[in-house]
């Protein structure tokens, strides 16, 4: 992945909400099984599912669609963005 696209999910995921955030950074950061994250987030498995599978599907628009607003999009591209 070039440096524009990592710049472009991670600012992508900051715009999540913490919900959205907290399941995928669980589950593909820190590579936990969907039980794992299930326990950890006080769900069920289906829950768990069902809400990373949203999660997911939130992430895909806003990358899809260049759901960063502008000038978050001209921050980052400038290196400007904070951490």
């Amino acid at each position: 992945m070039c440096r524009e696209s990592i710049e472009r999910v991670r600012v992508a995921i900051d715009q999540l909400s913490s919900e959205d955030r907290e399941i995928l950074l669980l589950r593909y950061v820190e590579q936990l099984s969907t039980r794992e994250t299930a326990d950890i987030l006080d769900l069920s498995v289906p829950a768990a599912k069902t809400r990373l599978f949203r999660a997911v599907q939130r992430l895909h628009r806003r990358l899809t669609s260049g759901g960063a607003p502008q000038a978050q999009r001209s921050a980052a591209s400038s290196g400007k963005a904070h951490s």
